[in-house]
């Protein structure tokens, strides 16, 4: 059985809906339901008796490792949406034997992982990564919490194989394939980011996250002198303002340059869904798949370093194209066709 928390969710209800469309028994827990995440004594009750538990209730910085650590009490491996922090003494390998806990199988961190680890194969050397990830949808609370809370570096990138703070500034009237409007890109790098640059030895790499000229970058920019309840609440409405009207989006791209057997080459990943929820629920599906068939060690993981990157494909809801071009190109190219 599998136990799905935050079940009632934009990202929950997809979860449960595609692991029930595939056969598994499930059990459905959220805060409508009686679930408290905050008291481990109604959350071992929720998961007594299950394979595996599946956390997709936020905010993920408050709840991923509690949960994780009452799931692996109760004899369940976990995997949870977010969550990009293992750092508690019951995360730690070595007390749980046996058990598999997957973190950060959402969009970004996640899928932003995931991409440029699918595109190295065949390359002979990977010398530079561009990466930029965005989206266009509403912020709920949880994930605006999530947002203000996370350990990114604004401005820092990767330069001759180090972290660099203050490498890189801001690109406005920015064009990127498969998005209508120019936008506004905000440079970072975070503990993923840092993976990805070790794990391909890269000499360069540069990651952004990219918005729109609109409320949500004027609500980013007053946060840091906001208290955290004000901060949420004008990440939420101004997110909500740029949307009125518009379809929403969640877009990640990444470029990797290197050499194939000595000649220089360029790929290019871009992946697509329709919202943010559906990208990420995606991702946990296939964590809690890899999980349940035994391909993920035990331990607990990041999702982006334990996933099979030649399984993308197989993402329900989000549409992945390669290409031998560069992105810049790319935008071109669909700017003309328009």
């Amino acid at each position: 059985m599998i136990a799905v928390l935050g079940a009632s969710g934009a990202v929950g209800s997809r979860v449960l809906a595609a692991l029930r469309s595939r056969g598994f028994e499930t059990r459905a827990g959220s805060r409508t339901s009686g679930v408290d995440l905050r008291d481990e004594r109604s959350l071992a009750g929720f998961v007594d008796g299950a394979r595996l538990v599946v956390n997709c209730a936020g905010p993920s910085h408050d709840t991923a490792e509690r949960v994780m650590a009452v799931a692996l009490r109760a004899g369940a491996d976990h995997v949870d949406a977010g969550g990009d922090r293992t750092r508690s003494p019951s995360s730690r390998p070595r007390d749980v034997p046996g058990r598999t806990a997957v973190f950060s199988a959402g969009a970004s961190p996640g899928l932003s992982g995931l991409l440029p680890r699918s595109l190295a194969p065949g390359f002979t050397e990977v010398a530079t990564l561009v990466s930029y990830s965005g989206v266009l949808d509403r912020f709920t609370p949880a994930g605006a919490e999530d947002f203000l809370s996370g350990t990114t570096e604004a401005g820092a990138a990767w330069r001759d194989g180090e972290r660099v703070s203050r490498a890189v500034s801001r690109v406005s009237g920015l064009t990127l394939p498969r998005l209508p409007r120019s936008v506004i890109a905000l440079p970072f790098l975070d503990e993923e980011n840092v993976s990805v640059a070790l794990d391909l030895s890269l000499v360069d790499g540069t990651w952004f996250t990219f918005v729109e000229d609109g409320h949500l970058l004027g609500a980013i920019e007053r946060v840091p002198g906001l208290p955290a309840s004000a901060a949420v609440r004008s990440l939420c409405d101004a997110a909500a303002l740029d949307m009125a009207g518009r379809d929403t989006h969640a877009t990640l791209l990444v470029q990797l340059t290197g050499t194939m057997d000595g000649v220089e080459a360029i790929r290019t990943a871009i992946a697509r869904a329709g919202s943010a929820a559906e990208m990420t629920a995606a991702v946990t599906v296939a964590a809690a798949l890899a999980v349940l068939a035994g391909r993920c060690p035990e331990g607990v993981h990041q999702a982006a370093q334990v996933l099979d990157p030649a399984e993308l494909s197989e993402l329900d809801g989000v549409d992945i194209v390669i290409e031998d071009r560069p992105i810049e190109e790319l935008a071109l190219v669909e700017e003309g066709t328009l």
